[in-house]
């Protein structure tokens, strides 16, 4: 219950009311019992309502949540944030970042692909890191190389 973890009354209704008004009594739970800190918990509650404000402002729905968190990276990125304004800034990004961790375990979004290893990019390197491995000697660890990356 949202009640549980965050004392303001508008901001509960600014979530309520919000495209993550479906998931945020769910959300806030399971950051309860992923670990997180009371305070945390609170504190990203608030940063969530701040992004979820731009995304009803900018448009976004309940179905655009990965399009408006990028989108809302973009117009962080380009506008000087001003201190005490309502609204999106580094924080709210990074609430919203733990809000679509929270819905792909969920398995309401795609959990994103692995990206390509190192000898996919870069075959050439690939070849190079066996040559290394098989006619010098060298060991993954004396690479600094991490295994998983050219396997």
């Amino acid at each position: 219950m949202l009640e549980i973890h965050l004392n303001s009354p508008v901001t509960r209704r600014r979530l309520r009311t919000g495209p993550a008004a479906d998931h945020v009594d769910t959300f806030a739970d399971w950051l309860h019992h992923q670990g997180y800190r009371p305070s945390s918990i609170a504190m990203l509650l608030r940063y969530l309502a701040g992004w979820t404000d731009w995304m009803t402002a900018a448009g976004f729905t309940e179905q655009d949540f990965l399009a408006g968190f990028e989108a809302c990276k973009l117009a962080i990125e380009k506008e000087r944030r001003i201190r005490y304004r309502r609204g999106p800034n580094r924080n709210s990004l990074r609430a919203a970042a733990v809000f679509i961790r929270f819905l792909q375990h969920q398995g309401e979004l795609p959990i994103p692909a692995p990206p390509p290893s190192a000898s996919d990019l870069w075959p050439v390197l690939g070849e190079f890191h066996s040559w290394m491995l098989r006619h010098r000697g060298l060991s993954r660890r004396s690479m600094s190389i991490r295994a998983s990356s050219w396997d």
